[in-house]
């Protein structure tokens, strides 16, 4: 085989390495197939007492009833992007939708409140706020002119990029915000309901660390440093062909 086809199989192998571990994002994904949920990515806490509460999954869906907790039991580091579609349920005492990052998977107060960064969807828009261990909540702010209906399907994405918290509805991003990024309970993400809201719905959840700038394996420095090596060579034997 000649020199210069031995240093393009060099040069490739390393730039496919390379590509390879430059994609490779782990991936957090459940279509709530069947009727039962998924123990092995789930746990679920039912914590409010005066009325049922449960998550019951539906082939597709799954539905929040009273205040039902599921945080994850695999967990995460920011940047991270949650993705799914939901409906919000009945609306009486201005119920809401919870997707919460940075958590511990514990909650907190007389109202079983998950600890960490709470992405907060309801009839009156969305709001972003994180809640400490003391029950202490810092406030980053609430959309304004953005109205959630209920029985109405929206697609979402929750971005918390560690120092910006996103949250894009149906394609448009619809707020975001400058937040703090020490502020961090543990690496888990519940989803909860609030208030006594029954019947929101979610669809498929997909769960995806952003990946920061890729770092090439140590093999992949292995296969380039040859391939730098081998154009060295080959610029060496014509530099003496010409001489």
């Amino acid at each position: 085989m000649k020199t210069k086809n031995i240093l393009t199989l060099i040069v490739a192998a390393g730039l496919t390495s390379f590509a390879a571990n430059a994609n490779a994002v782990a991936t957090f994904q459940d279509n709530f197939s069947g009727y039962s949920l998924d123990s092995s990515k789930w746990s679920e806490n039912d914590t409010w007492v005066w009325d049922y509460s449960q998550a019951i999954v539906n082939n597709g869906s799954l539905q929040l009833n009273y205040r039902s907790i599921l945080t994850t039991t695999s967990t995460f580091d920011f940047p991270i992007t949650i993705s799914g579609s939901f409906s919000l349920g009945t609306q009486a005492q201005a119920e809401r939708l919870q997707i919460v990052t940075r958590t511990d998977g514990q909650t907190i107060g007389n109202w079983a409140e998950p600890v960490g960064m709470k992405f907060s969807f309801t009839a009156n828009g969305v709001g972003i706020q994180f809640a400490d261990a003391n029950s202490n909540y810092t406030d980053f702010g609430t959309s304004t002119g953005l109205s959630l209906n209920t029985n109405t399907s929206y697609n979402f994405s929750v971005i918390d990029s560690g120092s910006i918290a996103s949250v894009i509805i149906n394609g448009s991003t619809v707020y975001s915000t400058a937040v703090a990024s020490n502020l961090s309970a543990g690496n888990y993400v519940s989803i909860t309901n609030r208030e006594r809201a029954a019947g929101t719905l979610l669809g498929p959840i997909t769960i995806s660390p952003v990946a920061s700038s890729p770092v090439p394996e140590p093999s992949t420095y292995g296969l380039i440093g040859l391939g730098a090596l081998g154009v060295a060579f080959v610029a060496r034997r014509r530099k003496a062909k010409v001489a």
